[in-house]
């Protein structure tokens, strides 16, 4: 069973890359979040990954880095992030909704 979420833009960033995309659906299923891309990427985070409410310095931190790149992105506008290691790459994520 999946349960729809609302989400329209996730931030992702790597040790190399700083980049937005536009998230066309997003749900929870199994305890997993899934997010479909518009280039119908499909990304999964364990729920247990997604925090709420810390990390407030480092979504700051990373709002200000998108601003510096001329990514308009609003601190209020962010729902939630989540950081995993994935094939030794480690990726943050903060998740927009307007």
């Amino acid at each position: 069973m999946e349960n729809d979420i609302t989400y329209n833009q996730i931030l992702t960033s790597s040790p190399t890359s700083l980049t937005v995309q536009t998230i066309l659906r997003s749900f929870v299923e199994e305890g997993k979040l899934i997010l479909i891309l518009e280039d119908s990427e499909k990304i999964i985070i364990d729920g247990r990954d997604v925090d709420t409410t810390g990390h407030k310095e480092r979504i700051q931190k990373l709002i200000s880095l998108a601003r510096g790149k001329g990514i308009d992105c609003d601190t209020k506008s962010v729902m939630h992030y989540a950081e995993i290691k994935t094939d030794g790459t480690f990726l943050e994520y903060i998740l927009i909704k307007w």
